[in-house]
């Protein structure tokens, strides 16, 4: 069986919506479809959270309006053959609309009112799957998906929760990104959680497959955004894609490769809007070249502690990761010397707080507006001279930090985020040779 994942831009345009019709319609087998809410629905329902709902309700109203008209209007596009289900599902929509707002006007619960994208999405997909045929089942993600009080998820549940059921239909559509907690509320896998839900799935019933369907052909060699002529990479390692993902590229959630990886089940990126292109295909298998593309990260905030104690003393950077343990915050990248710790994080969130309880260890610098530079390829120690041949293409750039070694798939680079596209593009014209067939190294 495989798992489907279309995506917030997929299941919104016209074109996509009757792609992913053709594309399910194409299917022999059983198959477990995964959907993200409505383009930019999410984020309209973010931006109600922050609205203080005693002085707000007006706001709050009016802005719930606007998404239920999304809907509706999205109904419309669908033009259903058989009107009377049309009818019925706009009844539904608008009912369950009147209902969304009493809730969250009365209980205040985030977490209710950011999965309501999913759940709206998936009704109406669904219905419009069986008005053109199509043997179709929508389920309830909540009672499948959950994640443990560290929000990490609870695979030996999600894994008998899918023992325990035998699939009907054909087309089995689940909500993406919604969860339970550990005490069974509502919950979510994070913003992208859609990704996860899909290989969270894939792990459980150990598909064949697990395809996500986005609006570009898979992974690109570099940002598209900021440099000419990049090109899609046909076949790419979990390992490489996970640096690419946690790096910066957007199209895949960073960490949706864990749980299919353990059972070496390959993840295919494609195109809704291009249907026929091969997209990229992520596997155990090493990819041939030595490079393999390159990824960007903003928002990048450095931190460099200098303290004479820390020659020859023991335990002095585990203090030192102590106080990032403590706020919960995430380290990208680390450079050390025998008297100086070098570090970056990518939000400042209790910045202050932290760089206070740095300054026991000595003389902190800290500095913002940065972003990391991520090559991402097989750097194994036996290929010789493959960092030099990289730093030439930076010779214009000035370098905050190098880190290489670490791991055999990449090499990172910090620098001020306005030498970021001059960097991108630099590498990509030195390292690609603007052509998928011929890279340097």
């Amino acid at each position: 069986m495989r798992v489907i994942k279309f995506g917030g831009t997929s299941v919104s345009g016209i074109e996509s919506q009757f792609n992913i019709l053709k594309i399910l319609q194409q299917e022999e087998n059983q198959v477990i479809v995964v959907l993200s809410a409505f383009s930019q629905v999410t984020n309209r329902l973010e931006a109600i959270t922050n609205m203080d709902r005693k002085k707000d309700q007006k706001l709050i109203t009016d802005a719930l309006n606007e998404i239920k008209a999304t809907h509706l209007k999205m109904i419309l596009q669908l033009d259903f053959r058989n009107t009377s289900i049309q009818d019925r599902l706009i009844q539904e929509i608008t009912l369950h609309f009147e209902r969304m707002e009493t809730i969250y006007l009365d209980l205040g619960d985030n977490n209710y009112l950011l999965a309501q994208g999913e759940y709206l999405s998936t009704r109406i997909l669904n219905q419009w799957f069986v008005d053109n045929g199509l043997d179709s089942a929508l389920y309830d993600s909540r009672d499948f998906i959950s994640i443990t009080k560290d929000l990490e998820p609870d695979m030996t549940a999600i894994k008998g929760c899918f023992e325990n059921i035998q699939f009907e239909n054909k087309v089995n559509v689940f909500q993406g990104y919604v969860c339970n907690d550990f005490q069974g509320n509502i919950s979510n896998l994070q913003r992208g959680g859609s990704d996860y839900t899909a290989t969270l799935i894939g792990a459980a019933i150990k598909a064949e497959e697990v395809q996500i369907w986005t609006d570009i052909d898979g992974f690109h060699n570099n940002d598209p955004r900021f440099v000419d002529t990049t090109f899609p990479i046909r076949f790419l390692s979990f390992n490489e894609a996970a640096e690419l993902a946690y790096f910066g590229a957007k199209i895949l959630h960073p960490n949706c490769l864990q749980p299919v990886r353990k059972y070496n089940i390959p993840v295919l990126l494609k195109n809704t809007l291009a249907i026929e292109n091969q997209g990229t295909l992520i596997s155990e298998k090493t990819s041939e070249r030595v490079v393999t593309a390159i990824a960007a990260k903003d928002t990048i905030h450095a931190i460099r502690i200098e303290s004479a104690r820390m020659l020859n003393a023991h335990g002095f950077l585990y203090q030192i990761f102590a106080v990032f343990d403590k706020f919960k915050k995430s380290i990208d990248t680390v450079t050390t010397s025998e008297v100086s710790v070098s570090l970056t994080i990518d939000n400042d969130e209790n910045i202050f707080e932290i760089l206070a309880e740095l300054k026991q260890f000595g003389l902190v610098e800290y500095e913002s507006n940065l972003s990391i530079v991520c090559v991402v390829g097989d750097f194994i120690t036996e290929r010789k001279g493959v960092v030099a041949q990289i730093m030439d293409a930076l010779t214009d750039v000035p370098l905050r930090m190098i880190s290489y070694g670490g791991s055999e798939n990449n090499i990172t680079f910090l620098m001020d985020t306005n030498y970021k596209q001059l960097a991108l593009q630099s590498l990509n014209d030195y390292l690609f040779e603007n052509s998928e067939n011929h890279a340097r190294i």
